[in-house]
Protein backbone atom coordinates (compact mmCIF):
# COMPACT_ATOMS: atom_id res chain seq x y z
CA UNK A 1 0.00 0.00 0.00
CA UNK A 2 2.81 2.41 0.76
CA UNK A 3 4.14 2.16 -2.79
CA UNK A 4 0.66 2.80 -4.17
CA UNK A 5 0.30 5.88 -1.96
CA UNK A 6 3.62 7.25 -3.18
CA UNK A 7 2.45 6.87 -6.78
CA UNK A 8 -0.87 8.52 -5.98
CA UNK A 9 0.88 11.37 -4.18
CA UNK A 10 3.17 11.90 -7.16
CA UNK A 11 0.18 11.94 -9.49
CA UNK A 12 -1.78 14.28 -7.21
CA UNK A 13 1.22 16.61 -7.13
CA UNK A 14 1.23 16.73 -10.93
CA UNK A 15 -2.49 17.51 -10.98
CA UNK A 16 -2.09 20.18 -8.30
CA UNK A 17 0.73 21.83 -10.25
CA UNK A 18 -1.41 21.85 -13.39
CA UNK A 19 -4.38 23.24 -11.43
CA UNK A 20 -2.33 26.12 -10.07
CA UNK A 21 -0.89 26.80 -13.53
CA UNK A 22 -4.35 26.94 -15.12
CA UNK A 23 -5.66 28.99 -12.22
CA UNK A 24 -2.85 31.53 -12.58
CA UNK A 25 -3.35 31.80 -16.33
CA UNK A 26 -7.08 32.43 -15.95
CA UNK A 27 -8.29 29.11 -17.35
CA UNK A 28 -10.61 28.54 -14.42
CA UNK A 29 -12.63 25.72 -15.95
CA UNK A 30 -9.54 23.55 -16.38
CA UNK A 31 -8.18 24.61 -13.00
CA UNK A 32 -11.46 23.54 -11.39
CA UNK A 33 -11.22 20.10 -13.01
CA UNK A 34 -7.61 19.61 -11.94
CA UNK A 35 -8.26 20.76 -8.36
CA UNK A 36 -11.07 18.20 -8.10
CA UNK A 37 -8.90 15.41 -9.51
CA UNK A 38 -6.21 16.33 -6.98
CA UNK A 39 -8.72 16.14 -4.13
CA UNK A 40 -9.93 12.73 -5.33
CA UNK A 41 -6.40 11.33 -5.39
CA UNK A 42 -5.59 12.80 -2.00
CA UNK A 43 -8.78 11.28 -0.60
CA UNK A 44 -7.60 7.83 -1.66
CA UNK A 45 -4.22 8.50 -0.06
CA UNK A 46 -5.92 9.59 3.16
CA UNK A 47 -7.97 6.42 3.33
CA UNK A 48 -4.84 4.28 2.79
CA UNK A 49 -2.64 6.22 5.22
CA UNK A 50 -1.98 4.80 8.70
CA UNK A 51 0.16 7.58 10.18
CA UNK A 52 -2.20 10.10 11.87
CA UNK A 53 0.09 13.10 11.30
CA UNK A 54 0.53 12.31 7.62
CA UNK A 55 -3.20 11.66 7.31
CA UNK A 56 -3.96 15.08 8.83
CA UNK A 57 -1.43 16.83 6.58
CA UNK A 58 -3.01 15.22 3.51
CA UNK A 59 -6.49 16.17 4.71
CA UNK A 60 -5.40 19.78 5.22
CA UNK A 61 -3.94 19.90 1.73
CA UNK A 62 -7.06 18.32 0.21
CA UNK A 63 -9.23 20.88 2.03
CA UNK A 64 -7.15 23.75 0.60
CA UNK A 65 -7.62 22.47 -2.94
CA UNK A 66 -11.31 21.81 -2.35
CA UNK A 67 -11.81 25.33 -1.02
CA UNK A 68 -10.13 26.80 -4.10
CA UNK A 69 -12.28 24.61 -6.36
CA UNK A 70 -15.40 25.90 -4.60
CA UNK A 71 -14.24 29.50 -5.06
CA UNK A 72 -13.67 28.90 -8.76
CA UNK A 73 -17.07 27.22 -9.07
CA UNK A 74 -18.74 30.33 -7.63
CA UNK A 75 -16.74 32.56 -9.95
CA UNK A 76 -17.77 30.47 -12.97
CA UNK A 77 -21.42 30.64 -11.87
CA UNK A 78 -21.20 34.41 -11.67
CA UNK A 79 -19.59 34.64 -15.10
CA UNK A 80 -22.28 32.39 -16.56
CA UNK A 81 -25.06 34.52 -15.03
CA UNK A 82 -23.40 37.72 -16.19
CA UNK A 83 -22.98 36.43 -19.74
CA UNK A 84 -26.76 35.86 -19.87
CA UNK A 85 -27.36 39.40 -18.62
CA UNK A 86 -24.81 40.74 -21.10
CA UNK A 87 -26.48 38.85 -23.94
CA UNK A 88 -29.89 40.31 -23.07
CA UNK A 89 -28.38 43.77 -22.71
CA UNK A 90 -26.66 43.53 -26.12
CA UNK A 91 -29.89 42.27 -27.65
CA UNK A 92 -31.79 45.26 -26.28
CA UNK A 93 -29.15 47.67 -27.61
CA UNK A 94 -29.25 46.01 -30.99
CA UNK A 95 -33.03 46.37 -31.14
CA UNK A 96 -32.65 50.12 -30.60
CA UNK A 97 -34.08 50.27 -27.10
CA UNK A 98 -33.63 53.70 -25.54
CA UNK A 99 -30.96 53.24 -22.88
CA UNK A 100 -30.07 56.85 -22.09
CA UNK A 101 -28.95 55.84 -18.61
CA UNK A 102 -25.81 54.40 -20.19
CA UNK A 103 -24.88 57.78 -21.62
CA UNK A 104 -25.14 59.50 -18.25
CA UNK A 105 -21.91 58.89 -16.26
CA UNK A 106 -23.57 60.20 -13.08
CA UNK A 107 -25.97 57.25 -13.08
CA UNK A 108 -23.89 54.16 -13.88
CA UNK A 109 -25.58 50.80 -14.01
CA UNK A 110 -25.41 48.75 -10.84
CA UNK A 111 -23.91 45.87 -12.80
CA UNK A 112 -21.02 48.05 -13.95
CA UNK A 113 -20.33 49.23 -10.42
CA UNK A 114 -20.39 45.66 -9.17
CA UNK A 115 -17.97 44.50 -11.85
CA UNK A 116 -15.54 47.29 -11.02
CA UNK A 117 -15.44 46.03 -7.45
CA UNK A 118 -14.70 42.49 -8.70
CA UNK A 119 -11.51 43.52 -10.52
Amino acid sequence: MEKQNKQLLTESSRYATAAVKYDSSGDHERAFEFYLMTVQLLSICISNETNPKTKQALANRANEYLLRAEQIKEKLRFIQKFSKVNFNFNFLCHKGTNLNILKNPKKPLIVNMFLLKMK
